[in-house]
């Protein structure tokens, strides 16, 4: 197919919170569907950090995905201290410690659902080189404003570090996109502060009885480090992250409390820098797609759209070569994913048009970032498709104001991926814009050589900073 475009070409031309409650933490949003976790127990992998691989055993109920982080996520702190549970398995609240540790990988776990986590049954991290010192695991408590040692010391066994059983009591319950934060770390523990003992008065002998009596009650204490009963619940930064819920059509107005099919009418973004690949490697300065004068109707535009795992994706009926090889939707997690692209026949030629999906989001000042997983598969390349997450401004025409990512792994000899992928950490500003996922199509045939191109977006994160 590439070498027949580009041979017409060159006639014509010479074309991837929350709330917990309980003793848990609260950290904004996440990666939803995922793993379905029980009381037993699920494993469920992190992917995101170079030369870091994670494995958590997860228990409780719902639905959770897990993404690596090589910075404290959300709006945590640094693990530069820690309180230590003392040789339990189970989380112990204390006074935070003074000595230095450090980090070694932060994990993000995100609900896709209504979830609660009650253990880490087993854990397991293997990193570039074997890391130094001892090793431990910790997740952040919002409530304490400090992160919490479970579980006992890690095994470290070459480059590979596990973790035995750790319990979480009270259990942590997340809301639809919330998250947890789970970090290891290398350093020191404190041990628990053992009371010094109360002195005991010698009784004074009194020469007459003292009169009687009834004392008033004082306050009662709570027991220092006691873990609060419930924790406020704060709202996810993105709506329905793993697309499972339904989508409002194209001209609806845009919410933040879903996804709308949505479209660019004008760009006024710059050049793009940061994506993963072009015709023939990284993106040095690429420019967002001109558009044309076309009007895009559903006759004429595939519309972004969200499908279930199994949905039909037909290809092209182009015989050159890559030959599209994902012929049904699949999904990451849950029953559902995001759908850009599909096949072109009934494009004008090189008519351009942007097609996605919309949501309003308010970003605080920290800032942001975006990660999910993305399944690009098809026979058209950058030069005929861009795949884009951006930002676009409703009062201004839906201007395309910014790209914040762009990807195309579709090249002259690969039909693309042949499974999901992590993205991200994408970086999101702060405050209120209207967040853009989808394609730019410069596509078009007037033959019966056909071409498409497929762009499955699913389990999103979007998180502070």
């Amino acid at each position: 197919m590439f070498l027949k475009r580009f041979a017409a070409l060159t006639a014509v031309l010479a074309i991837g919170v929350a709330a917990c409650s309980g003793a848990g933490t609260n950290v904004a949003d996440p990666l939803p569907h995922g793993t379905a976790i029980s009381s037993s127990g699920a494993v469920v992998s992190a992917g995101g950090v170079s030369g870091i691989t994670s494995t958590i055993t997860v228990a409780g109920s719902g639905n959770v995905n897990a993404l690596e982080s090589a910075t404290p996520p959300g709006s945590t702190p640094a693990i530069s201290s820690v309180a230590r549970a003392s040789g339990t398995t189970t989380q112990s609240v204390k006074p935070a410690a003074t000595v230095p540790n450090t980090a070694l990988v932060y994990v993000v776990i995100t609900a896709s659902a209504a979830a609660t986590i009650s253990s880490f049954p087993a854990s397991s991290f293997t990193f570039a080189n074997a890391p130094t010192g001892t090793v431990f695991l910790a997740y952040y408590n919002t409530t304490l404003a400090q992160w919490v040692t479970i579980g006992t010391a890690g095994t470290v066994s070459g480059n590979t570090v596990t973790f035995g059983a750790a319990t979480i009591s009270p259990t942590i319950s997340l809301a639809a996109g919330a998250s947890l934060y789970v970090a290891v770390y290398t350093g020191g523990v404190i041990a628990t502060p053992t009371p010094s003992p109360t002195p005991t008065a010698s009784p004074t002998p009194s020469p007459s009885p003292t009169p009687t009596h009834t004392p008033t009650p004082g306050p009662t204490s709570t027991p220092t480090g006691a873990a609060p009963t419930a924790t406020p619940t704060v709202a996810p930064l993105l709506a329905d992250p793993g697309f499972e819920g339904t989508v409002a059509p194209i001209g609806s107005t845009i919410s933040s409390t879903g996804w709308t099919q949505c479209t660019v009418n004008s760009i006024t973004a710059g050049t793009y820098s940061g994506g993963i690949n072009g015709a023939s490697g990284p993106y040095v300065n690429a420019t967002p797609f001109p558009l044309t004068t076309f009007t895009p109707s559903a006759s004429e535009t595939p519309l972004a759209k969200i499908v279930p795992n199994g949905a039909p994706a037909p290809a092209g009926l182009s015989t050159g070569a890559p030959q599209q090889t994902q012929t049904t939707a699949p999904v990451h997690g849950g029953s559902s994913a995001a759908q850009f692209g599909e096949w072109f026949n009934n494009y004008s030629a090189d008519d351009v048009r942007y097609n996605g999906l919309c949501q309003n989001i308010t970003v605080p000042a920290a800032g942001g970032h975006l990660s999910g997983f993305v399944f690009a598969n098809g026979d058209e390349s950058s030069s005929f498709v861009e795949n884009l997450i951006g930002t676009v401004s409703p009062t201004s025409n839906n201007a395309l104001t910014a790209i914040l990512y762009m990807e195309n792994v579709e090249t002259a000899t690969s039909p693309g991926d042949s499974t999901y992928r992590a993205i991200g950490p994408i970086a999101i500003p702060a405050g209120t814009s209207t967040l853009f996922i989808g394609m730019a199509t410069k596509s078009g045939s007037t033959t019966t050589d056909l071409f498409s191109s497929y762009w499955w977006v699913d389990d999103l994160s979007l998180v502070s900073p």
